[in-house]
């Protein structure tokens, strides 16, 4: 699944912010830092499936960044693939 925006991390893979593909206006040397949205929301890895998706659906939103406890990227998780892990499941 494409996502519409990317995650903007630090040299050590800490989650700065999210620069939404809406918010791209052409070539030119504007700093990232000035189009992108700081401390995104995240969830963690420990994250119950279930209640997350959940959430998810309810706010329509198609998809989290999953970071560990010290902001470090871990990646995303869409609502497609924990239907798909929850379905799997007995």
């Amino acid at each position: 699944m494409a996502h519409d925006y990317c995650v903007v991390l630090n040299d050590h893979d800490i989650v700065l912010g999210r620069m939404r593909k809406k918010d791209l206006r052409g070539f030119d040397e504007t700093p990232v830092e000035y189009v992108m949205e700081p401390g995104p929301t995240t969830v963690r890895a420990s994250e119950p499936a279930r209640g997350l998706l959940e959430r998810m659906t309810t706010k329509k939103v198609p998809a989290v960044i999953v970071t560990t406890n010290k902001g470090r990227l871990l990646g995303t998780v869409t609502q497609d693939a924990l239907e798909r892990l929850l379905a799997s499941r007995p």
